[in-house]
């Protein structure tokens, strides 16, 4: 979402194509790069259902949150086994940058 939004910024600056970045675009690019390194050794499990156990309940989570310069949703589902272990698995999340035009909601 960072990369986003400093791409939007980005934009709204108009610089030219071979115009250097200004020392503080500069710091907050590697700012940006340097929090994203860590994030190659997350894994995401693909499989909903922990084999061999049986499900007593499954219940579906979704949360949404937004700000003026952007707006995301989640959504997990939480399973719980007869073994007593509950498990939270990502389903699908979408960020956006918010429009730099404003909106009402009416």
């Amino acid at each position: 979402m960072q990369l986003n939004i400093f791409f939007q910024v980005l934009c709204t600056e108009k610089l030219d194509y071979d115009e250097p970045l200004p020392e503080e675009m500069i710091k907050t690019w590697n700012l940006i790069f340097t929090e994203l390194r860590p994030l190659g050794y997350i894994k995401i499990p693909r499989c909903y259902f922990y084999p061999g156990s049986s499900r007593i309940d499954a219940q579906l989570h979704a949360f949404g949150d937004a700000s003026e310069r952007a707006y995301a949703a989640v959504m997990y589902l939480q399973v719980a086994y007869d073994d007593g272990r509950i498990e939270a698995r990502l389903i699908t999340s979408k960020t956006r940058v918010s429009p730099t035009t404003k909106q009402t909601i009416l």
